[in-house]
Parts: structure tokens; sequence; C-alpha cells
């Protein structure tokens, strides 16, 4: 976890890290003596379980070390520089232990390597908190290729429109681990399972590590081999496009290219995505809130359950535990299901997204970031998508064609107008709907969406936002020199405090009646002023708002 030296980072600029993960498939044993022994999913998860278990025992004997170290007067300037490196230099490099037949070594094997991440990781969360230290994920076997990867076979079966694949990992002394899959072969999709193997196989692309793992939950449960290789990056002509991407409710996500007519909602209006996904039967939002309200009900139910169970009597449990196991069953099911259709929706998006950015020319792409407040999980306002999952997939496949990709705070970016630079003070004044922007200075109407994704493509959109605030509320009498640092959010909820104040004192309201009300009381009342008050609060409040001791003078 060192340094990156200037010619190693020159070497890692030209290409990417993939990861391809293989499930399914048979696992043989091959010893030395030739003997083959098939392995069952049981045998491979006591093996893996085993495993782990016997190494997370060598690492717990490292942390009296360790927690010595964290008590030291010079941890916190030490903290960031080389705890990474003393727990490495503190973990045992000499360890071995046996499985059945099996002898695998700590340090031979990458174990040390794998389980580092994950102390290091639980170190930090819990250990200098001072709660107890536990290993809770299970890391992954890996070692880099010329260590593991014996070799790679792939050949035509009986049937012609099948090939199979077999690999050979040597993740043990004396042992070979076999993995046999048959693939059919698929003309259309030109990165399969299959042509990733082939390529690795003929070092088109370098392979980084192999390794071997078991999945516990979820779906496609079972061990599994895992390739980590480094594909190539395009080269590509410098522009100065940039498009901007807003993820929301209404669209999952939109897209805006600067300079350029090009936009629409990556699910419908490119032309790059799939027939499925822009047919009228299929309403992804639909789908998705059927999930979650067929998993919040059995939620409810199990809850439910459990409750009943701490007071009845065994005979009268019995019915209920039944109940209990087909409800965890069903909301397993759902959970995955879940997952599954986020994923493969996010993925497409991804995709659509790197063919419009390749086929426009873009140079940059920028994403709203989604955990600008610490204290909200995700700031916006459909939480339980997976946007984060969503976000690292376009940055992924953006990084295929040599694309940068940023994130920049929000603030505002969704109140602005992109033609006359007017932000909303309220909400509900230039989005009288979800999807729909209203500009009330120079009557500019556009999809709420394509309007943040927009601004989001301006360059420089932070600092235009900053000035535009800093200026109003200077212009209020207001102070921001105080505010530390000058967020964007923060201005604006300051400019609308002020134009709340004033606008209050104005109407002769009482001091805390809510923007909202007032501006209700003054749209009744007196429409002509509040429809010049909207178009720019604060030149109306200059002209007409009078200090309380100069109002009738």
């Amino acid at each position: 976890m060192g340094i990156i030296s200037p010619m190693e980072k020159k070497k890692r600029e030209g290409v990417v890290d993939k990861v391809l993960r293989l499930s399914g498939g048979k696992w043989y044993l091959i010893l030395n003596d030739g003997k083959i022994e098939e392995l069952s999913k049981a045998k491979l998860r006591h093996i893996a379980n085993k495993a782990t278990r016997y190494a997370r025992a060598a690492l717990i004997k490292a942390i009296g070390d360790i927690v010595a170290f964290t008590d030291d007067e010079k941890f916190k300037l030490r903290r960031k520089s080389n705890l990474s490196s003393f727990i490495y230099k503190e973990l045992p490099k000499k360890t071995f232990f046996e499985i059945d037949t099996l002898t695998i070594y700590f340090a031979r094997d990458s174990f040390q390597a794998s389980f580092h991440y994950f102390l290091q990781k639980d170190v930090r969360d819990n250990l200098i908190q001072g709660k107890l230290v536990a290993l809770k994920s299970l890391p992954i076997v890996r070692v880099s290729r010329n260590k593991v990867v014996r070799n790679i076979e792939i050949e035509y079966t009986s049937n012609p429109k099948r090939k199979r694949v077999i690999i050979d990992l040597a993740l043990f002394k004396g042992a070979l681990l076999r993995w046999v899959q048959d693939f059919k072969l698929k003309k259309a999709n030109k990165n399969s399972y299959l042509k990733l193997l082939e390529r690795i196989k003929e070092s088109k692309y370098e392979l980084a590590y192999a390794g071997f793992g078991y999945k516990e939950r979820g779906n496609k449960r079972g061990p599994y081999l895992i390739f980590c290789y480094k594909v190539p990056v395009s080269k590509k002509e410098k522009s100065d496009k940039v498009m901007g991407i807003d993820l929301g409710q209404e669209c999952l996500a939109y897209f805006a290219v600067s300079d350029s007519h090009v936009r629409g909602d990556a699910t419908k209006d490119s032309e790059f995505s799939p027939q499925w996904l822009r047919s009228d039967k299929f309403d992804w939002k639909r789908k998705i809130y059927a999930v979650w309200t067929k998993k919040r009900r059995l939620v409810r139910e199990l809850h439910y359950i459990n409750n009943l169970l701490k007071g009845e009597d065994k005979r009268e449990k019995e019915p209920l535990i039944k109940r209990k196991r087909q409800v965890v069953k069903e909301l397993e099911s759902v959970r995955n299901y879940e997952a599954n259709f986020m994923e493969t929706l996010n993925k497409t998006v991804a995709s659509i997204i790197r063919k419009v950015a390749e086929k426009e020319g873009v140079s940059k792409v920028v994403m709203e970031s989604i955990s600008v407040d610490p204290e909200k999980k995700n700031s916006l306002m459909f939480p339980k998508w997976n946007y984060s999952q969503l976000q690292t997939y376009i940055e992924n496949k953006l990084k295929e064609i040599g694309v940068k990709s940023i994130k920049i705070n929000p603030a505002c970016t969704s109140l602005r107008c992109p033609e006359c630079g007017y932000i909303g003070f309220l909400k509900d004044i230039v989005r009288p709907k979800r999807d729909k922007f209203i500009c009330p200075s120079c009557g500019y109407k556009a999809h709420a969406d394509y309007v943040g994704a927009r601004n989001l493509a301006t360059k420089g959109i932070e600092k235009i936002i900053n000035r535009y605030l800093k200026s109003q509320i200077k212009a209020l009498g207001g102070d921001h020199k105080d505010i530390t640092p000058e967020k964007n959010h923060i201005l604006n909820n300051i400019r609308r405090g002020l134009i709340r104040r004033k606008l209050n004192e104005y109407l002769g309201m009482p001091e805390k009646t809510s923007l909202k009300k007032a501006l209700k009381e003054m749209r009744k009342n007196d429409y002509n002023n509040y429809k010049r008050f909207i178009e720019d609060p604060v030149k109306f409040l200059n002209e007409v708002y009078k200090p309380p001791g100069l109002i009738g003078n």
C-alpha cells in the first residue's frame, strides 16, 4: 500500500482494471500422484471456511502489538502515514495450516495480502473506537498470475455450438484446483465470458491476479473464480465537450452534452437503449415499487411473527415457526430479485451513457455527488435505489474509452435557469411539478432533469452559483464572510432566510412565518407585486422595502 512511483503511475494511465467473476461449472482436485477427485459445493465451502478460520486465528495473534500501537501517543500522526505498513509488518509470514490432505501456506497463497486489507479496515473502524475486533468479511484467496494460473484450455466439445474451458489453479501445495465449464457460442455479444477468457489466454489482456472464493448468501451462491485483468484504454482526440448526468426519481439518469442538442433519458430516449428498455410495456419504476411493497409486507409479517413467538406455548409455536421459515425464504428471494434488477438496469444505463459519450466525443462527464450530507446515506429523493452502484458502473465504462468522470456538489443545479442564470429561492416556484422547470425571470421552460444535467455540464458551475448567491446576500444586507466553508447549499439557506425576514416585515406578518405561507398570502392579496417579487426578489425588496422605523415617514 505504498506510494505509487511516477513510472508505475504512467504505466497505469493507459489501462483499466476490470474484474471477471465465474460461477457454476465443475470443480476437481488434481493431486501430485495424478489422482483426480471431484469436489462438491459442500467440500469447497468446507475448504474456504476452514482456511478462513485458520488464517483469522493467525491474524488475531498479531492484535496485541497493533493495540499497543494504537495506544501510542504518536498514533494520530502515524495514522494516515504508516498504519497500513505497520499492520502488514506485524502479520505472520511463515504460518501454514492443513485441511484434510491439503497444505496451505499463509504467505505463499496470499492470504496475508487479502486478510491485510480487511484487518486494516477493521482496526480503523472498530479497534480505534475501543470495540471488539472481528473480521466480518471473508476475503478472497488470490495470488498473481505467474503463481496461480498454470493452464487455460479452450476447446470445442462434441457439440459444435459449445466450447469447454478448463482452468488449473495452483492454490495448494501438492495439488491443483481445476475448474471446467461449457459455454454456448454467442456471436452478438463481443464481451462474453468465453471471449474475455480467450483474450486473457492469448495475452491480449494482462492478468493482474486470479483467485477463488465462496459466496455464502444471495443469488449464485457457491464457489467462484475471480480474474482481475487490465484492458488498454483507447486513445481519443481532445475535446471541450462535457456531459452532465442528473440522477433522479423521474428519470434514472438524464444526460445532456454541452454545446450540443444531444440530451435524453438514458432508459428511453437514447438511440442506444435496447428494445426491451424502450418498450411501453416495460416500466422500471412500477416494477421496483412492486418489489419494495412486497418486501415491506414480508418484513412487517416477520416482525409480527417474532413478537408472537415470544409469548406462545411450545405447541402453538410450531405453525408460527413453519410460517417464519417460509417468510424468511420468500424475503431472501425478493431481496435477490431486487439486487439483480437494479444491477441489470444500472449496467445497461452505464453502457448507454458510454456509447453516447464515445459518439459525441465527450472529454469529461460530470455527475452529482450523492454523499454531500454526511448525516444522510443518500441525499436523493429516491434513496432505496442503488445510485452509488450506478455511478461506479458509469465511471468504469467511461475509463474504457479514456473519458474522465468527476463528482460535484449538486446544490442549486436543479434550481438554476441555464438561460438567464436565475436561481430560485424556493423549489416550488421554479419546479411546480417534479418533471417541469419554469423560470419566473425569463420564462424558460424545460424538463427539470434536463435543466439539472445541463447545469452540471456547464464549466465551473459551482463557482458560478457561489458568486451569484454571494452577490444576492450582499445586496440583501447579509454577510457571508464568516461562513467556513462557503458551501452553496449553506449560502442558499442564508439567502432564503434574509428574503423571508424582509418579506415578513414588508407584509407585516410575524417574523417566524414560513416563506411559503407569506408568498401564499401575498399572491392572494397582491398578485401584481407577487409576480414582480418572484421575478427578482432582491430588486423588489430593495425598491419597496423600508426598515420598520422608516415605514410611514
